[in-house]
Parts: C-alpha cells; sequence; structure tokens
C-alpha cells in the first residue's frame, strides 16, 4: 500500500470500539491476548502497551486506502464503486443435486468451495457454521463433507477471520475464505500488510 499508517490497540479503542464500529470480524481477537470477543464484540480486556499494532492495521473499520488495496490485489483500480472488482455479476445455481439439498438457495458457494478443494484449487477453506441456527462459529473445511457441515447461509455475526489466522498456522497451503465484506477486506488488509508475518 502506497502510505504506511502506524496506529495501534489504543487507535482501535478510539477510533472502532468506543464508536460501535467494530463489525466482530475477528481479525483482532486472534492476533492479540488483550483483545477479545463479548457479546458479538471485540473488546480491549487488558491495557496494551504497544503504540503500533496489526489489530488496527488488519480492522476493516480502520482506515483503508482502497485505491491501493486494489492496485494490490487486482492489479488495478476498482471500475465499479459499489460492487468493486468484478468480470460480472450472475445468477446461479449449483448442478450437483447433493450440494443444492444441503445447502440454504443454490449451492453455489459450498459448490465453488467443494471444487476449489477437489482440484487442489484451495488446500483448505474457511468457513462458518451453525448447529442451531441462533449461533454460528468458523470452521476449517479440508474436504466436501466438511464444506457440508457448513452450507447454508449465516445470518448471524461470525468472528470468520480469528480462523483464517489459525488456519494460516496449521494449513500452511491456499486458504479459501467466504465471509462477509468486512471479513474480506479485513483478510485483504492482512495480505497488503507492512507486516511481515
Amino acid at each position: 500500500m502506497s502510505s504506511v499508517v502506524v496506529k495501534g490497540p489504543r487507535d482501535l479503542q478510539k477510533n472502532v470500539l468506543a464508536k460501535g464500529l467494530c463489525s466482530a470480524c475477528g481479525a483482532c481477537t486472534n492476533l492479540c491476548p488483550y483483545i477479545d470477543m463479548v457479546k458479538g464484540r471485540a473488546v480491549l480486556v487488558e491495557p496494551c502497551g504497544l503504540s503500533e499494532g496489526k489489530c488496527y492495521d488488519f480492522c476493516p473499520r480502520a482506515y483503508i486506502d482502497v485505491p491501493s488495496l486494489d492496485k494490490l490485489i487486482f492489479g488495478s483500480y476498482r471500475r465499479d464503486l459499489a460492487l468493486g472488482s468484478n468480470i460480472s455479476v450472475m445468477k446461479a445455481r449449483a448442478k450437483d443435486s447433493e450440494i443444492r439439498s444441503s445447502a440454504q438457495y443454490g449451492g453455489v458457494v459450498s459448490a465453488l468451495v467443494t471444487y476449489a478443494l477437489e482440484t487442489g484449487e484451495i488446500d483448505a477453506a474457511v468457513l462458518a457454521k451453525s448447529q442451531d441456527r441462533i449461533s454460528a462459529e468458523p470452521a476449517i473445511a479440508r474436504n466436501r463433507k466438511e464444506v457440508f457441515e457448513c452450507a447454508g447461509s449465516k445470518y448471524i455475526v461470525c468472528p470468520t477471520v480469528t480462523e483464517v489466522l489459525e488456519a494460516a498456522k496449521q494449513e500452511k497451503g491456499k486458504i479459501g475464505v467466504v465471509g462477509t465484506s468486512c471479513q474480506i477486506t479485513a483478510v485483504r488488509k492482512m495480505q497488503a500488510s507492512h507486516f511481515e508475518d
């Protein structure tokens, strides 16, 4: 990214958490022992002495240099401000009846993730899983069965990015992520981060 914004936990508290802007993506909670999820929001549970930190750098509600991020990730600036970088927009559904029967709508996301795993495009996928449709938790899927266990839309906060960090530690390969726009923004900010690891 073109300019590095040097901020840390105090800035995260002041500019995001105290203003109620946290989207509960989980980008900060698996990084720092001082930040935890409480009632669906990240909370600074202990003071942290760092002036610079990944917690602020990765937060999708903190400063984002969108043009530089687009250029880095997609190779060019977005032409469509509303949709961002895309090749086309289409309506689809999975051809596989087993996938469609386990999915909520057309099963497209489950079909794409399953295909990516089975062809080696990715080694694992981070998805949201729900046992009771009242809560959701992040999960790592490595095969078709595990993708099916996560099928269906989740209309509840899930700190998916916490598991992205865990998958990066465990898998050491190509990781696919299914998430909301704020979660994917956090992952993109991680990819563009000036922090080495």
